[in-house]
């Protein structure tokens, strides 16, 4: 189902080139303000599909398809036209856009109102991965007619984030495969609220979808209307369409209202801090809620990622996000950070809480390269040497963790060694492994096919730090190895930057 979204994405940008054009020539470069008109304004707040908000999202404002200004979104998400003139008189398209996310248009009438608040949710690109950007529907095209509705579960709560599709002109090259040439989407507001616009006089299949995880999941929730499924092509797919039939006004469709809340929620807040304690300054995070592995491994049911979080002035961060229940999950969440300025990062792994406060997180994970040097020779036979080795990119300060590998074709040999609490002198191995592995084609993955040896601790063998000057540690590892073919003499050479 994956590979088959992915393709109708990319074949629905190539057929929507005419679509486009007929809405880009519809909008006329910013020329004169209209006649000035005191007082009225829209106001409101921008947020993804969780609710966390999003900044420096352009608002543009449009009355006569004449471009009357533009105006951003501040830290916490909030925007207003207030410092624009608006005429209360003509009918005022608010068009939403930011990088990564899709691109939302929104219409409005002032009637009596001086005021008026609207809070959008836009789509993210990675996460709502079938919606493209360029089947977004408009009010600027008046070819269109408007259908809307809202999107609630059954005990009346609306619901932000329900992806929904209309879907008029395709070709079916196979039972399973599409090419959309006439499409409209959008995505539900946090009042539940959608609109799209679509031609008149032609049958429309619709879909709305609200779910988490990867394309596939049984976590999903159907808003599609509750309508018999007739016989179209579209109708057979695994996330069928439903023919709506055809149109000739604005009509409000009702979409299912018999889906059951079942969501695990969760709000992570804290602070990001470097590893000396001073705060990040700029820096990209991601938040991951599912299942729990071994005590520190997250297998995500959903994930949010910010590349320029707005961090407070002490590295402040407050994120929400949401998945479907599972009663037998033990569940968890994880916190990732990268400081884009220094280049270093930060992981960290939490038992589930609701309100998940998890103080300070620090970002002691090296990232740069430093090229350094380092030798292996198991039973005097080298097995790796580099003269400008690159040290592993999760080392951390006062811990030694380092590996090398070599490549012979399609097999690669690769050795680990760990150490904590380096010091001059000699020093316990926390860690001592080698191992083989080959890949299949050259594209695919390595796998492990011999581990001539794995000691957690060392027995037999130590490391001997011969200088430690500005953080570049100087040393060999010296002693014996058990290995798959009985104990060997080991020697490790090693300058490399401790990170």
């Amino acid at each position: 189902m994956r590979y088959y979204l992915l393709l109708l994405v990319a074949t629905t940008l190539i057929f929507q080139s005419c679509h486009e054009d007929t809405i880009l020539t519809s909008i006329d470069e910013e020329l004169e303000n209209p006649t000035v008109v005191d007082g009225f304004f829209i106001t409101g707040t921008i947020t993804d599909m969780f609710g966390n908000p999003l900044r420096d999202t352009e608002v543009a404002i449009y009355q006569d398809g004449i471009l009357i200004g533009t105006t951003y979104s501040d830290d916490e998400g909030s925007y207003t036209t207030a410092s624009l003139d608006i005429n209360p008189t003509l009918e005022t398209i608010l068009k939403y856009e930011k990088s990564d996310f899709q691109e939302k248009f929104r219409s409005f009438s002032f009637d009596q109102e001086e005021e008026i608040v609207k809070n959008v949710t836009l789509a993210s690109e990675e996460v709502n991965a079938s919606i493209s950007e360029s089947t977004l529907s408009t009010p600027l095209d008046t070819s269109l007619v408007l259908i809307y509705g809202y999107t609630r579960f059954s005990n009346g709560d609306p619901v932000a984030g329900v992806q929904c599709r209309s879907v008029w002109e395709f070709i079916e090259l196979t039972s399973n495969f599409f090419i959309f040439q006439g499409t409209s989407a959008d995505i539900s507001d946090d009042d539940g609220y959608w609109e799209m616009y679509v031609p008149k006089d032609m049958s429309v299949f619709f879909q709305a979808l609200f779910g988490f995880g990867d394309f596939g999941s049984t976590c999903r929730f159907d808003f599609a209307p509750v309508l018999p499924l007739a016989p179209n092509s579209l109708g057979q797919l695994g996330l069928p369409y439903i023919d709506l039939g055809q149109f000739q006004g604005d009509t409000e469709v009702i979409t299912n209202p018999n889906v059951d809340l079942d969501l695990r929620n969760v709000t992570v807040s804290g602070k990001i801090e470097r590893c000396d304690g001073s705060p990040i300054e700029a820096g990209s995070l991601t938040i991951s809620l599912g299942q729990l592995f071994f005590e520190d491994l997250i297998l995500p049911s959903e994930t949010v990622k910010f590349e320029d979080y707005p961090f407070g002035p002490n590295g402040e961060f407050e994120v929400s996000l949401a998945t479907c229940e599972n009663t037998n999950t033990e569940w968890g969440v994880s916190v990732s950070a990268h400081d884009t300025i220094i280049n270093w990062n930060a992981y960290q792994s939490y038992n589930y809480e609701e309100e998940l406060d998890i103080g300070a997180l620090n970002l002691c994970w090296d990232r740069n390269d430093y090229p350094g040097f380092i030798e292996v020779i198991i039973d005097q036979d080298t097995i790796i040497t580099d003269n400008n080795y690159n040290d592993n990119v999760t080392s951390g300060i006062g811990t030694l963790l380092t590996g090398a590998d070599k490549q012979e074709g399609e097999v690669r040999t690769s050795f680990f060694i760990a150490m904590e609490d380096i010091q001059v002198g000699e020093n316990i191995l926390t860690r001592l492994e080698m191992w083989h592995s080959q890949q299949e084609d050259s594209e695919g993955p390595f796998t492990v096919f011999d581990k001539p040896f794995n000691e957690r601790p060392a027995m037999d063998a130590f490391a001997e730090i011969t200088s430690i000057e500005d953080q570049w540690v100087e040393g060999y590892v010296d002693g014996k190895v058990n290995t798959t073919t009985g104990q060997k003499d080991i020697k490790v050479n090693f300058r490399i930057y401790d990170k």
